[in-house]
């Protein structure tokens, strides 16, 4: 009888090690399906990012006319993002909550062309797009992923829209032109035709 009741109890143990695996697996691979966040799409987000309504905070330096230092903050709920230039240009993810904050991300060695919107490494020749390498881990990594993910998302449906909305209203008015070039085709023809 002592054995059956062992075999059990390694039979249990067996079962909760397979689920606590499972659980483990699943947390895991959902970290894998959402693809890393790429400086580019940050810069896009914090360059063009008013015309979806973010909040983004211009704090750049100039002394008089003159521009000395672009730093630019996109602020979302809990998290700020800021590109900050002074001889080099710095990016920094921010989590806040109450009055603390934790930069869980920053990278101070970026060469960045903020018209041409590219973002390269400063002291290495690398023209592959750099990703978030999260200083801090944490469950804030996930949070942060989707969101800019979303607002991406977001950003590039407006444009589209926009676009749309632009040929739309450029075949209106020729449409429009189309028209009212026929009905002046018309009036000249009776005009004419009276005349004969």
């Amino acid at each position: 009888m002592f054995n059956i009741f062992r075999k059990r109890t390694t039979v249990v143990k067996k079962l909760n090690e397979e689920s606590n695996k499972t659980k483990v697996d699943y947390k895991d691979k959902q970290k894998e399906d959402l693809p890393k966040i790429k400086l580019v799409t940050l810069l896009d987000l914090i360059k063009n990012g008013d015309e979806i309504s973010l909040n983004i905070e211009n704090e750049d330096a100039y002394e008089g006319d003159a521009l000395l230092a672009k730093r630019r903050s996109l602020i979302l709920d809990g998290l700020s993002i800021e590109f900050s230039e002074w001889a080099e240009w710095t990016v920094t993810i921010n989590v806040h909550h109450d009055d603390k904050a934790f930069a869980v991300y920053s990278n101070d060695e970026l060469k960045i062309d903020w018209d041409n919107e590219t973002v390269e490494h400063a002291r290495k020749h690398s023209y592959q797009d750099i990703e978030v390498e999260w200083t801090h881990e944490g469950e804030w990594c996930e949070y942060i992923t989707s969101t800019v993910h979303d607002l991406k998302k977001k950003l590039d449906k407006h444009r589209e829209d926009t676009i749309r909305q632009a040929k739309l209203e450029k075949e209106r008015q020729y449409q429009l032109k189309v028209k009212k070039d026929n009905e002046q085709k018309e009036y000249f023809n009776q005009v004419y035709k009276n005349k004969k």
